[in-house]
Parts: C-alpha cells; structure tokens; sequence
C-alpha cells in the first residue's frame, strides 16, 4: 500500500470524481527507479477520495499520478477503477446520524471560486440566526480589500443562509507608506440580530482618521454598513499619532473601551505604559483615573491587566492570562480595570527603552472599578483592622457576575480580618454592601487556600468553580495537591482532584488557559454543571494521560467523562477545547446548552462506528432524558451517564472544528471541508450549522445571489434527508429540476490566473511543478481550439 500527498487544481462544478473501492495488483518496469515508491511490485488500494484546492490531504488511492514517467499504462489500468459521480446524487456524502432531528444547513456560500474558510473565530448570535466568519480570501463580487482577512457575516433566512462582506473598501492612503496593504482583525461582534462587529485595522475609514499605518478601533453598523470611529482622540485634542487596540465591550454596545499609549484626552496626563479609554455615543473619555480624581502616572489596563503588547504575543498570553469575564456591565455603566499598566517592562513610551520604565512604577497593581464615569472604587482595597505586616501586594482581576454586582479577584495580601495565610486568596467584593469576602477559606473558615484560579461563575455570581493547592478546603482533598472546588452559599465542596502541572498556564490542559477565549474549562449560567479538559485519568476509563473532557454536575455531585470511549478503548488522541484566534478580547465559545445537558467537542478519537477517518471530529455528549438519548438508546453508555454523537460526518481526511455552539443547543457550528450539502460543489472549507428542524425546502427556480448576498443553503444528514435550498451563489451550478441561470464562462487568462493562484499557496517543494502544469493545460486548450479553426478554415477553403 503506497500513500501519497497530491493536489488537484482544478476540478468540475457539477461532479467529482471517486474511486471505486478495489484492490489490484500491478507489476511493471521502470528505467528510472525511485526507492521509496518503485519497487517491482506493489499492492494498491483505491478507496473514495475527496479533493479541494490548494489545501493537501494523505490520501491512499489507485490513481498514482507520480508513476505516470515509470509507465502510461499505470495510468490507463487505474482510470478504469474510477467513476464520475454527480454531486447531486451525492448527498450520501453527509454520513452523520444527527441526533435530535438536526439538519445540515451550509452556512458559508456554495461557490467560494477557491477559497475557503478560517477555522476559528467564528462568532454566533444567542439565537443561532446570525453567525460571523473570516476567510483569507475576498470571495468573487465582494470587495477585495485584504488578501489574507475577510470578514464575513451570515444571517438564516426562510430559504437559506445570506453572507454579506464586512470588510470596508480599501481607500487609495489604507496602509503603510511601504506600499503593503491595510490590516484588519475582527475583535468581537455585539450580541443580536443581526450581529455587530468590532475591528481593529489600519484603513482609515474616517476623514479625520490619516494616521497611516497605525491601528484604529471601528465599529460597522450592521444596518447601515457604515463604520464608526471609536478609538478617535477626545475632541480638541492635538495628539501625536498613536495605534489603538480594543479591549471589550458592554453587551448592549452603548459603550466600547479600548487601550492607547499616546493621552487622547485632555485630562489625560499618564507618562508611561498604556491608558483605558471608553467611547459611548461618540464622546472619547478616559476611564483608568483612580480614587480622588488622579490619573495614575503609570497608566492603567482594562480587567486584569494584560497590555495589548502582550496580547499580541503567545508568550504574553500563556503569562498572564487576561481575564475579562464580565469586566464592563451589560449597560456599560461599570468597568473594570488594574493600574500600573501590567506590561509597563515592555511597553516603549516617551523615550523610555523596554526593561527600564520609571522606578514609581514597580509597585504592586490593584484592581478598580469606575462607576458613570464619574466615580472610581478600589476593589482590592484591604478591609482589616491590622494591615498586612508584609505590606501591600498586588491583585488580580478573576471575574464577575453577569451584572457585575458581585467581582472576584485573588490577592497574595491579607485583605480581611480571617486572611492569615500571606497566601494567594480568593475574594468576593460585593458593590452593594461594599463588603469584602474571603471564600477560599474552606469550610473551617482558616483554611489556607492557595488559590491559582477560577474556572466558572454563574450568571448569578453565587456559585465559584476554583482551583487551589494549599490545606484541604472539602472532604476528600488532599492538602498541598492541586484540587477543584466548587463554593456556593458559605459552603465550598470538591470536584475532583487534578494534575499539579495542569495549574500552569503554559501547560496544554491548564484549566485557567491563557485568557476567556483560550479557556480549558465552561459553566452553565446557573452554575449547576462544570467542564473542564484535563490529561489525567479522574474516572477510570482513560489511563493514557490523554487529554479527556470532564464533566462535574452539582445536582448529585457527579464527575464523568463525556469524551471517552465507551468501549473503553485506549485513547489515539485527544480532546480539543475550541479556542478563538485572538485570546485577548474574544469572549469565550460555548461548549454547552444552558442546561449542561449538551456538551460539545472535538477529538480525532473515533467514539463512534462512523467515524473512521482518525482525524478530528466534532461530537455532542447528551444527558440521558435529555433529546434523543434515553437509557434504552444503542448510543447509551452507562459509564457515560448520557449518549455520544457524531455532529461532522467522519469521513474528512482533514479536521473539522468546533466553531460555536447557540445557548439553547439547538445550532452547533462548526468547519469542514467535506460536502455535506447537494449544494456545496467547491470542495473548500465551509462553516455549517448542525441545527434541530434544521433544513432548506428546495424552490422551483434558483436565483443567483448578487454581490452583498450569497446563500448557503442546507441539507441533513442521509437518514433524515430534507431537501436543500435551490438558492444559488454566483457561478454556481443549478440542481436537476430548475432552470439554469446563464453565467460568463472564465477565459482560458483568467483560468490560469486562478490556477497559479492556487499554486502559490502550495509548499515551495511542489510549486514550480503546480505552475508548469497550468501553463501546460491552458495553452495546450488554447493550442487545440486553434488547430480546429485552421483545420475548418482549410476546409472552407
């Protein structure tokens, strides 16, 4: 069996080719002998293979392209195991028994004319009906204003999915003077329907925005499409130009805070490091002023702290984590933020190198909170009767509850009069009261906590997942071990004990992660159920030290694991908790429904008989009683209290992933390069939508869409097949039954422009061949259309 890695530039918009599932056996001779693939006998298997340009998969296959030199009757004997399949008869390509009568919706267009995809960041709306997408590419008709970024957002409509381009046009001053083109990275998108982006880029996309190169914060109105400036400097005010770098929002987007080095305000008189500014209906004000009206001289960062220097760096984010859970209320009248500025070491301002900031700024950072911007409180502000004897220490942000009434921070000094321990501690101040409580106190209430970090918090604020190594603070821990509690009214139990190392912030099952969107762990808005990844063997099943996903419910204090093999099989690999791109400001995806009865992953561990392609698939564990699973279901494992389904169609020879899953459950998005649609012809990665009732009825005409709409429309998986939408994208081919819609054929010229566009996305070993045989084809087609023409003007003549 010989497996080879090959491309396939161009393929047919209607059908595929497959190869017949056959086993053969070859001899032949060849003058010029490869040791690694040419021996003078060879077995080989052909089995069903799908293609999509520019990308390359390991394939195992009967059509060997490579041995075309060592002899043309290869070629000739394996063409006759191949055989064309339609797309339209396809739609078994979608191999998934979707579970609670979900359905295949193809979210992105059908007819991307090469591109495809990114697979993170992709944001969903609450409801499910609007979901935001990237692609390195400018889909054809829509602005090519960035090669390597696009964004891009879909909203559901009765007949399919609708994408509309976000990026702005580039104007002729977007870039840096050397000539490269403008930058442009989605933060975050607002809540709603649709949903509301935010930027960061270099486009300058207000008159008095002419700073070049520098980043700016934007907003698009999603009605409109126009863009606002957030990041602008405070009216009247003459500043040398600066880049400006977002930091969060409040859920309603009345306010939008972001991060400058440069004073944008007049009473703004900071020196070193970088300032939190906030912009709400249009008016620029400084937020990091603390108690007594004074601008700290060493600036101020939004939440914890984290400097969009260090953001913009893995080893910064791996570091210092970045919490910004909850860090602004839903109204934005409140906003959390640390000064001194966290990275001010490395933070190049007025002249002052990296390392050697000012010495008044090496004193330990607290946490405030400013109110109406008007009022500022310090948070961690001790409340004991005896200080500290040794002295204050610095505190850290850890998170707050839905409406920020209730804020978490974990300090090293003895705030309060049970703190004793000069250990890390876990405090909750309460807004209202004013109060400050230790709660990692255990329930001895001395106990020494040694806190790392929190895990979850519900909406409410009233139950804390947290993670601490110092005395046992639950029956059943060990003191000095790494172990995860839950504290909920006064009263703190264990979850589970955990791997030391996995406390680590670089480690690659932390169970704090490096910031919301790199988060290892999840909890439902109640608190009632925690998730969390970790590689070490809590429940029994997996003694590999792979990584698994835990499940811990509170209800009856049950801890199982929802990503194990039920056969009890070995783990080959491991679970992925899906992450966004940029950790720093992206809000966290969700893994679960509301209830925790639906938790979603991704492993290329094949739990299932379906899946059999050893690559990653997304999957959803369901709580026995909850949807399709009940105790009697053939998918039921008592092990794992719950079912488990495939969600991608485990036959990708490349990964799918997790994209976002809609509170209630109902949409789980995720990417694929497999077609699981009759309508997705392109063989690119897609972002689909795995949806309950989900599905397209297919109309009696298709409508190609135009430059600022192209449909996705949908399909379910074989054993519940519901007709796709017949809406079409632009140059994209009409299903059996409907009209066809006349497109422009390319030109052999902008055939090969297409052409060595995918090649240069091939690896450089393989890229002069990719290049030749373009050349090859099209002046070959050029070359044959001209010898007919001269053969019937010969005979006219």
């Amino acid at each position: 069996m010989i497996t080879l890695a090959y491309r396939v530039l161009e393929h047919s918009q209607k059908h595929r080719l497959l190869l017949v599932k056959s086993r053969f056996t070859l001899e032949f001779r060849s003058g010029v002998r490869d040791q690694k693939h040419l021996a003078g006998r060879h077995t080989f298997v052909s089995a069903p293979t799908k293609y999509w340009m520019g990308e390359e998969r390991q394939v195992t296959i009967g059509l060997v392209r490579a041995f075309a030199a060592a002899s043309r009757r290869l070629l000739a004997i394996t063409a006759l195991t191949a055989v064309v399949l339609s797309m339209v008869e396809g739609e078994g390509a979608a191999a998934s028994q979707l579970p609670d009568g979900r359905a295949y919706e193809l979210v992105s267009p059908a007819e991307k004319h090469g591109g495809f995809v990114n697979e993170f960041k992709i944001f969903s709306s609450p409801s499910g009906d609007a979901v935001a997408y990237a692609s390195p590419f400018a889909f054809v008709g829509e602005p090519t204003s960035y090669l390597f970024y696009n964004a891009y957002a879909a909203s559901r409509t009765a007949t399919g999915w609708s994408t509309v381009p976000l990026n702005p046009a580039q104007g002729p001053n977007d870039g840096d003077p050397s000539g490269a083109p403008p930058t442009l990275e989605l933060q975050t998108f607002l809540g709603g329907d649709p949903l509301q982006p935010i930027f960061d880029t270099t486009f300058g996309l207000n008159p008095s925005d002419v700073d070049g190169n520098l980043i700016d914060v934007y907003a698009r109105n999603p009605s409109s499409g126009a863009f606002t400036w957030d990041s602008s400097p405070e009216a009247g005010v003459k500043t040398t130009p600066t880049s400006a770098f977002f930091a969060g929002a409040s859920s309603t987007g009345s306010l939008i805070a972001w991060q400058a080095t440069t004073p944008l305000a007049t009473n703004d008189t900071h020196e070193f490091g970088e300032e939190l500014y906030a912009t709400t209906a249009g008016h620029t004000e400084l937020v990091g002023i603390l108690p007594g009206n004074i601008v700290p001289k060493c600036g101020a960062m939004f939440a914890d702290g984290i400097n969009s220097e260090e953001a913009n760096s893995i080893e910064g984010l791996n570091a210092f984590g970045g919490e910004t859970r909850n860090a602004i209320s839903p109204d934005g009248h409140q906003i959390i933020f640390s000064s001194p500025d966290w990275g001010i070491s490395q933070t190049h301002l007025l002249g002052k190198l990296p390392g050697e900031p000012d010495p008044s700024c090496a004193v330990p950072r607290q946490v405030y909170a400013r109110i109406n911007g008007t009022t500022t409180i310090q948070i961690s502000a001790p409340q004991r009767a005896v200080p500290d004897p040794n002295g204050e220490q610095s505190a850290d942000y850890m998170g707050a509850s839905a409406d920020g009434s209730r804020i978490f921070l974990i300090s090293s000094q003895e705030l309060t009069n049970d703190d004793t321990t000069h250990a890390p501690e876990l405090y909750e101040y309460n807004m209202t009261s004013g109060v400050l409580t230790r709660i990692s106190a255990g329930n001895s209430g001395v106990a020494e906590g040694n806190v790392d970090g929190i895990a979850g918090i519900s909406s409410d604020g009233e139950h804390i997942y947290f993670a601490a190594h110092g005395e046992p603070l639950a029956p059943g821990a060990t003191g000095g071990e790494e172990a995860m509690y839950l504290y909920e009214h006064g009263h703190t139990t264990l979850v589970s004990m955990v791997p030391d190392a996995e406390r680590d912030l670089s480690h690659p099952q932390s169970i704090f992660g490096g910031g919301p969107a790199q988060r290892n762990t999840d909890s439902t808005p109640s608190g009632g159920v925690l998730v969390f990844v970790s590689g070490e063997n809590l429940t029994g099943e997996d003694q590999t030290h792979r990584a698994e996903l835990y499940r811990y419910s509170a209800l009856d204090a049950s801890l199982i694991c929802v990503s194990c093999n039920r056969t009890t099989a070995k783990p080959v690999g491991e679970v992925a908790f899906p992450v966004s791109e940029q950790a720093f400001n992206s809000p966290a995806i969700n893994v679960m429904n509301e209830s925790g009865s639906e938790v979603f992953f991704q492993t290329n561990d094949g739990l299932v008989p379906l899946d059999g392609n050893h690559r990653a698939d997304v999957y959803e564990w369901e709580a026995a009683g909850s949807g399709s699973c009940t105790v009697t279901s053939t998918e039921y494992s008592a092990s794992l209290a719950g079912c488990q389904y495939l969600i991608s169609d485990g036959r990708d020879t490349a990964d799918a992933t997790l994209g976002d899953v809609s509170p209630d459950g109902a949409n789980v998005f995720f990417t694929t390069w497999d077609s699981l649609t009759q309508e997705d012809r392109d063989l690119n990665r897609d972002v689909y939508d795995a949806r309950i009732g989900g599905g397209f009825s297919r109309p009696e005409t298709s409508v190609p869409c135009s430059a600022d709409g192209c449909q996705g429309p949908a399909s379910q998986g074989p054993s519940r097949i519901v007709p796709g939408s017949g809406v079409q994208s632009a140059g994209e081919n009409v299903p059996a039954g409907t009209t066809p819609i006349a497109h422009p054929k390319l030109s052999r010229v902008q055939l090969l422009a297409r052409a060595l566009r995918a090649c240069a996305r091939r690896p450089k070993r393989v890229r002069a061949r990719c290049v030749a045989a373009a050349h090859r084809k099209y002046r070959a087609q050029r070359h044959a259309k001209q010898t007919r023409r001269d053969a019937a003007r010969k005979g006219q003549a």
